[in-house]
């Protein structure tokens, strides 16, 4: 409740409690084409919200579509209420919730089984969210996201019967736990489910606290049924398809650090649109500029239903045909750009002695050595590979801008004197790699270090591998 400029009283309807309000009713919408309060333009924009398209609105994931709709009819400047009243009238979106309270019936049995659960919060705001997002999601394409579907998409091709099985003990749908598996482990059937830990030993990682399994399947139904009161709050059987559902089983899966600080999670939506960069590269540390190279469980999910649209995964460009494309002026590689041209630019200043990751990313890293590079070569300093500085990228081989570099472990003890024994470098690892086994794996290796071999020598000093 409020006051505008002229001091008279205002009411909202907030978001969740339209949808309360409406809980287990269902509206009809053909009556609606007479009725006074339903301008034509505002009908057929609610109408959308049917999205099983059998004339009615029903169940919590329709009637958020249709408060969605409304929402743009107001200028409250909110698009979690609606304001129905102001000066102590109704306004045109009041008069219209208004006729719904009269027009609304109670569910059938059938709608009602059919509607999607809305959990209790926290976990409520993020399936709203999730309506939202995963509604038109798409896909990017290019890079190591295509390279990661595809790895994907022979995994499931080659395993489905395997993820089926765990889906009709758990009711958890095969599509997703194969998704979850990628982004856990790459899809190795050697590791735990829970977290990419390897099968038949004491589980390191977050949630440490579980059995010793020497099967994947056991493993996997074990982590699945850690959820099972949210499978239940969301009505999830193995047959669901509800993208905000599947988003929310996800999210939840992976913890909820991004929800609560209000920001997209890429184990969610990398490699799609609603991706927009950005993830925590360390313990409370937010890196903007950081992208998550793996799709997330929504790409992986959106690219096993079949020949769509959304699903048309471009292939990648050749790097020498990429190359040429910049070498001739018809590209431009600049911040935020992925692909094998990039690759190709950081590996040439990798060989050259910048520090740069080889990762076909250009973020704030890359920037800073094509800086530095055009400083070197006197050429126009703006951070962005044309045809200029990539025809010195070509025609330079040997340059040494900077002196040989220490062990690579010998650096990041100088740079990280906190990191002392391999268990603190393993911990590193972890955080910093996103909080997934395999991440931390792949993060140890740009040490020239094997994670495995790392544990199994926990307390010694880090200084023993500097050499």
């Amino acid at each position: 409740m409020g006051r505008d400029a002229q001091g008279k009283r205002m009411s909202n309807l907030s978001k969740i409690g339209f949808i309360e309000r409406f809980k287990n009713k269902s509206l009809d919408l053909e009556p609606l084409a007479d009725h006074p309060n339903f301008p034509s333009h505002v009908r057929e924009k609610i109408s959308s919200a049917d999205l099983n398209k059998d004339g009615s609105v029903s169940g919590a994931a329709e009637w958020a579509g249709f408060f969605k709709n409304l929402d743009q009819y107001d200028n409250n400047g909110s698009s979690q209420s609606i304001r129905v009243s102001q000066g102590g009238e109704a306004t045109a979106l009041g008069r219209i919730v208004e006729s719904l309270d009269a027009a609304v019936r109670d569910a059938t049995p059938a709608e009602r089984a059919a509607s999607v659960g809305v959990p209790q919060e926290p976990y409520g705001s993020v399936y709203r969210n999730h309506q939202t997002d995963a509604a038109n999601i798409r896909l990017s394409t290019g890079g190591s996201y295509d390279v990661g579907v595809r790895s994907f998409q022979d995994t499931w091709a080659n395993h489905q019967h395997r993820y089926q099985a765990v889906a009709e003990q758990t009711g958890v749908p095969a599509a997703l736990i194969a998704a979850l598996h990628y982004r856990e482990s790459s899809s190795r059937f050697d590791t735990y489910l829970h977290q990419g830990d390897p099968l038949g030993q004491p589980a390191i990682h977050h949630p440490s606290d579980i059995p010793v399994f020497y099967q994947w399947e056991d493993a996997a139904v074990h982590a699945l049924n850690s959820k099972s009161w949210l499978r239940d709050e969301l009505g999830m059987h193995a047959g669901t398809t509800d993208k905000a559902s599947l988003a929310t089983f996800a999210e939840a899966y992976n913890g909820l650090g991004y929800h609560y600080r209000g920001l997209t999670s890429p184990y969610v939506y990398a490699g799609t649109d609603v991706y927009k960069g950005g993830r925590y590269v360390a313990d409370g540390v937010f890196d903007s500029s950081s992208w998550d190279q793996r799709p997330g469980v929504m790409a992986l999910l959106v690219s096993t239903e079949g020949s769509t649209e959304e699903v048309q995964w471009t292939p990648s460009q050749g790097d020498s045909e990429s190359w040429n494309q910049v070498l001739t002026g018809n590209n431009t590689l600049r911040d935020g750009v992925r692909g094998p041209a990039v690759r190709l630019v950081q590996e040439k200043l990798q060989s050259m002695g910048y520090r740069v990751a080889v990762d076909g990313v250009f973020g704030r890293q890359t920037q800073l050595a094509v800086m530095a590079f055009q400083t070197h070569q006197q050429l126009s300093v703006d951070g962005r590979v044309g045809p200029q500085t990539a025809g010195a990228l070509d025609g330079l081989t040997q340059p040494t801008p900077e002196p040989e570099p220490e062990h690579p472990v010998a650096v990041f003890m100088e740079n990280h004197p906190e990191v002392e024994t391999a268990q603190d470098f393993i911990n590193f690892c972890y955080r910093r790699g996103g909080g997934t086994w395999v991440a931390a794996k792949e993060m140890a290796e740009q040490y020239g270090l094997n994670l495995n071999d790392l544990a199994r020598s926990r307390q010694t000093s880090l200084s023993a591998w500097a050499s």
